[in-house]
């Protein structure tokens, strides 16, 4: 289970309650917390991004007589951020991008750029094949000299900016 998480989302939840609270620095500080729980683009920090405490004609219309609209505001945030501990109970953390894996599927897409859609059938079908491995080697090799020796694909791989990095760093 998420239990760091879940604190630490309480402990933001908390700081609702403070009578000195500035919605805007609390705003960041939440979104960047969500962000880095459920990724950046999580609909989340969106929504606790749309809050507003700016009172304008639209904003007095909206609030109800029961509450002011900084209190409305801080109850939209806290069941915002109660959901959010509410699907870390039920779900769990959720599965982030690893950015090895990340890496490798722009570097495959860089090789299938440079082949034909035959070609990419044929590749995937050798790769995931049940043969040996110097059996794979040579059916990979025929494919990339029919793509034209490969070449462009090495060079384009070569070119990354991971691999720049990478040859720049070491």
């Amino acid at each position: 289970m998420a239990l760091k998480e879940i604190k630490w989302i309480e402990n933001q939840l908390n700081k609702l309650q403070s009578p000195d609270l500035d919605l805007n620095v609390w705003k960041a500080s939440a979104c960047l917390m969500l962000d880095s729980i459920f990724g950046t683009d999580n609909f989340r920090s969106k929504q606790i991004e749309a809050l507003s405490n700016k009172f304008n004609s639209w904003s007095l219309r909206d609030a109800t007589g029961n509450e002011s609209y900084e209190e409305r505001n801080q109850r939209m945030a806290a069941e915002i951020l109660q959901s959010a501990i509410d699907e870390l109970e039920m779900m769990g953390l959720p599965k982030k991008d690893n950015q090895v894996e990340k890496l490798l599927k722009e570097l495959l897409a860089i090789i299938f750029d440079e082949l034909k859609g035959n070609q990419v059938k044929k590749l995937r079908h050798i790769v995931t094949a049940d043969l040996p491995t110097d059996d794979k080697k040579r059916q990979l090799s025929d494919i990339l000299r029919e793509a034209g020796g490969g070449d462009s694909i090495l060079i384009n791989l070569m070119l990354h900016p991971a691999i720049e990095k990478m040859l720049k760093d070491h």
